[in-house]
């Protein structure tokens, strides 16, 4: 029987899987479809598609806000945080402790890590006022940069393809529930800008033939939209 998954679990079991790489030297695709297993679903695709469902039907809950810091009574401190007493310390969410700069990347993913830094401080400009007052204005944040000039260079270095996935996601089809596997799994090259690129992404990972079928539907379907909104380029083909 599936267990219910929380995002919290989901991206806990996503680190277990890549942890489970490192320390039994295995592919990733079979971590995530151990992990599936031991969580009650046949494949790792099933158990995101769960966890997607289980959202859109559960209420939005505001999530508590970040966890006071031991020793600091009317400050929060989020993810790359600079401590306001010692210049060369930072807030470790991952740790839950203060480390030197190069701890984020020398202990964690970049990306993860930088991804987790911009979203911690997206979420938290949308808290109330009196939460926001525990964390100064415009407090300094050691990844806050470079987390922000990644989100931008991800997104613009995502192809059309990719983008029209976004619009259909919600659709309940197999174009839909392609579009959500491709767009929730961190893996697949959003650069990708032909049919062959992403097949062969898709194969990588070992995907069922109903995966690929989808793709492939999905991808007429994606070459038919662009033809209504492309003139034809000067081999007489649209841009895909």
């Amino acid at each position: 029987m599936a267990t219910p998954l929380t995002p919290a679990r989901i991206e806990q079991l996503k680190r277990a899987a890549k942890r489970m790489v490192r320390e039994q030297s295995i592919p990733l695709h079979e971590a995530q479809q151990q992990l599936a297993e031991a969580n009650g679903f046949k494949n790792w695709s099933l158990l995101q598609k769960h966890a997607l469902l289980g959202a859109a039907t559960k209420p939005l809950v505001t999530p508590p806000p970040p966890a006071r810091v031991l020793g600091s009574k009317d400050r929060y401190y989020l993810h790359g945080d600079q401590h306001a007493e010692h210049p060369t310390k930072f807030f470790c969410r991952s740790c839950d402790e203060f480390v030197e700069a190069e701890h984020f990347f020398a202990k964690h993913d970049q990306r993860e890590t930088l991804q987790r830094a911009l979203n911690a401080i997206n979420r938290w400009a949308t808290r109330d006022p009196a939460q926001q007052a525990l964390r100064p204005l415009g407090a300094p944040n050691l990844l806050e940069a470079p987390a922000r000039a990644q989100a931008a260079a991800h997104e613009a270095s995502r192809s059309s393809f990719h983008r029209w996935l976004e619009r259909q996601k919600g659709r309940n089809s197999p174009t839909g529930d392609i579009a959500r596997d491709i767009l929730g799994d961190e893996g697949f090259p959003v650069t990708a800008n032909t049919y062959e690129a992403a097949e062969a992404y898709l194969h990588s990972q070992f995907a069922s033939s109903a995966a690929v079928k989808a793709l492939k539907g999905a991808w007429l379907s994606f070459q038919t939209a662009q033809k209504r909104t492309k003139a034809p380029t000067a081999g007489g083909v649209a841009e895909g």
